[in-house]
């Protein structure tokens, strides 16, 4: 059973979404929910004892702004993260994706989609659970968030991160550009493939031995990324 807790301090909001959790997380499902809720950033501070999976974040809180909480969590917690939003701008996503939100969605919202991006999300969470994949030199640490070269840390930002993991989880696959962008920054066509262009190169200045000659993410042109073994 995966624990959510719901963080909105709009009353008819979580109590929306609490009913259609729950009801989604009948016997018959295969998907089980136990839900908590929280008003505003203190209570959801409180609730953040459960050690909940997921964490559904409003962005603006009365006490504290979603992006202070969230920047908190990450900090912290392990917990998966999908902000919920009126803001519908391009920045503003790529901002609270870079402060480490694993999704982001705008209200209103279709609860079909969300019941989809919050699946996505914890099977993400599943996988990288206790899980380590070793590339050439580096060893990532899915659970714990952590990459080391020959025993050496590297610091990754949260973006750095979600898209190495994204590579490392399909490592030797081919990852498309679309399916990145969607997958880390809810993008959907190519003509934001700049985005990537640049975190592509941050992550290999950090990991390749020679940046100019990559031995470890693979660029096929025009297509996507590769990790390597």
């Amino acid at each position: 059973m995966y624990k959510i807790l719901l963080d909105d301090d709009d009353s008819s909001i979580r109590k929306f979404l609490q009913l259609s959790l729950e009801e989604y997380s009948e016997p018959q499902s295969i998907h089980k929910y136990k839900i908590f809720s929280a008003e505003n950033g203190e209570q959801a501070l409180i609730n953040l004892s459960h050690n909940p999976d997921l964490i559904l974040l409003d962005l603006n809180l009365p006490d504290i702004s979603g992006y202070e909480l969230l920047k908190i969590i990450k900090a912290k917690y392990s917990s998966a993260v999908i902000m919920l939003s009126v803001e519908n701008s391009n920045d503003e996503k790529i901002k609270m994706l870079d402060a480490g939100a694993d999704d982001y969605i705008n209200k209103p919202f279709n609860l079909g989609e969300l019941l989809a991006r919050i699946r996505v999300c914890l099977r993400h969470y599943k996988l990288s659970e206790n899980k380590i994949i070793t590339a050439a030199d580096l060893k990532i640490d899915l659970g714990l968030k952590l990459v080391t070269k020959k025993d050496q840390a590297i610091k990754l930002s949260a973006t750095e991160f979600a898209i190495l993991s994204l590579l490392a989880l399909n490592q030797e696959k081919l990852v498309s550009q679309e399916e990145i962008l969607k997958n880390i920054w809810g993008l959907a066509d190519k003509e934001n493939s700049h985005y990537l262009r640049i975190y592509i190169n941050h992550l290999r200045k950090k990991l390749e031995t020679d940046p100019s000659k990559p031995e470890i993410i693979i660029t096929e042109a025009g297509l996507g990324y590769r990790l390597l073994k």
